[in-house]
C-alpha cells in the first residue's frame, strides 16, 4: 500500500477541529449516543466523500483537552483528506481503502502525540447504492446495525489505535 497523506507537523496554537454535520443519508439513518459528558478526545466526523459513499468517524483520543487537541486534529485532517481521496473513487474496494484509512489515521495518531496514545475508534463508509457499510473497529465501544432481520453489533475488529505502528 502506499502512502497518501503525511499530516503536516502542527505548531501552536492548534486548530480546533471542525464541527460536522450529519450530511443527508439516502435508505439509511446514522446515530450516535454519548452516556455522560463529553470529554476532551472526543471526536466525531462525518463526511459524503463520493455520491453514494458516507464516511463517518468517531474517535476516543486518551487525555485532557490540552493534551488532545493536536492529536485530534490531526486525525481529522487525515480522516478528510485520506478518506476523500480512497473513497472517491468509483473502482475501490472498500475493504482495501479501509485498512488504509486505518493506517494513515494511526500514523497520525502516533506522530501527533509524539509517542503512544491510547484511541479507541470506530470508521465506516455507508454505500448507499449498496445498502452496506465496510467498518473498522479499533478497539471501541461495539456499533450497531439495524435491519428488517433485528440489530447486529459491529464488535471491535482489533486493537485501539496509537499504541502500536502497525
Amino acid at each position: 500500500m502506499r502512502a497518501l497523506f503525511h499530516p503536516e507537523p502542527l505548531a501552536p496554537p492548534f486548530h480546533a477541529p471542525l464541527h460536522t454535520d450529519l450530511p443527508e443519508i439516502h435508505g439509511a439513518e446514522l446515530a450516535s449516543v454519548y452516556y455522560g459528558r463529553r470529554m476532551a478526545g472526543d471526536f466525531y466526523d462525518f463526511i459524503r466523500v463520493g455520491p453514494s459513499r458516507i464516511l463517518f468517524g468517531l474517535l476516543d483520543v486518551a487525555g485532557g483537552l490540552e493534551d488532545t487537541r493536536a492529536i485530534v486534529s490531526a486525525a481529522q485532517r487525515t480522516f478528510r483528506n485520506v478518506g476523500t481521496e480512497l473513497f472517491a473513487r468509483k473502482d475501490i474496494n472498500e475493504a482495501d481503502a479501509m485498512m488504509e484509512l486505518c493506517l494513515q489515521l494511526n500514523q497520525a495518531i502516533l506522530k501527533a502525540a509524539d509517542g503512544v496514545r491510547s484511541c479507541p475508534a470506530f470508521v465506516g463508509c455507508y454505500d448507499e447504492a449498496l445498502g452496506i457499510v465496510c467498518y473498522f473497529n479499533a478497539g471501541h465501544t461495539p456499533g450497531l446495525a439495524r435491519d428488517h432481520n433485528g440489530i447486529s453489533e459491529l464488535p471491535a475488529t482489533g486493537l485501539p489505535l496509537g499504541l502500536f505502528s502497525t
